[in-house]
């Protein structure tokens, strides 16, 4: 059975993607005093390592007092709870969407109160146990109870294995050729071997140029592994100033 897989690229661009462990990373926090009352508030800073925009995350944060010890939860309960519990989907009015990529910092959040522990002065623990993507699809990382569940990198098993990482491109001056050139990197658990690219070349007013395909060398791609290609489009020259292509894998 033959499997195919389109894409869609720019010249110019540089193509990565990457699936890790930890699909929403916090890359800063912080408590921030608002107006200089006491009331603080938290504020994080996400990056999203997946290929996917990520729309919402449930998260649960431990404080420290200013003597770095355990905050005191404000209420007499008999069971006191240590965590304090953030939902993104708490808050319809705040905008929370996370390209594929990039990184946000929530400075909008203020909804995102330290009440009611009192006097946090340090973030001690944060654990994000649930973040849902676009497309519909939850990720849950930890059960409401605290049961840590196993987190396998299957999940994150990527629907486009293959990738072109780098590319470029130049005009044959002894002939009416595009060559196009670039390596592809393996984003899955799998091998690879005997993988054709086929890769459909337009100018950038859309105007089609060609086509042309290759086997990747070396022919055997393993996980995380690359291996390069080497197209030419014949007859054909383009006259922009940038080309842009489509691309698809073939293998047995």
């Amino acid at each position: 059975m033959k499997k195919v897989i389109y894409s869609f690229l720019f010249i110019l661009a540089f193509i990565s993607s990457s699936y890790a462990i930890e699909p929403l990373e916090i890359i800063s926090s912080e408590i921030k005093i608002i107006d200089g009352l006491d009331y603080r508030i938290v504020l994080l800073e996400f990056k999203n390592n997946t290929d996917k925009a990520i729309i919402g995350a449930h998260l649960l944060i431990k404080f420290l007092d200013v003597f770095k010890e355990k905050c005191k939860y404000r209420w007499g309960l008999d069971v006191k709870p240590e965590w304090a519990d953030f939902r993104t989907d708490d808050y319809p009015d705040q905008i929370f969407h996370i390209p594929p990529g990039e990184t946000y910092k929530d400075e909008n959040y203020t909804s995102w109160s330290t009440f009611p522990f009192t006097n946090p002065h340090y973030i001690d623990e944060i654990k994000i146990i649930r973040i849902a993507f676009e497309d519909g699809e939850i990720l849950v990382f930890e059960e409401e109870k605290g049961k840590k569940e196993e987190i396998v990198k299957e999940q994150f098993e990527p629907e486009d294995p293959l990738k072109i990482e780098s590319w470029k491109w130049s005009n044959v001056d002894y002939a009416d050729w595009i060559k196009i050139e670039g390596y592809v990197k393996n984003y899955s658990k799998k091998t690879y071997s005997d993988v054709r690219i086929i890769i459909t070349a337009e100018d950038a007013n859309d105007n089609y140029l060609g086509n042309g395909d290759s086997y990747l060398d070396p022919d055997i791609i393993s996980p995380e592994g690359t291996s390069n290609f080497s197209i030419l489009i014949f007859d054909a020259q383009c006259h922009t100033n940038s080309l842009k292509i489509s691309y698809k894998f073939d293998w047995d």
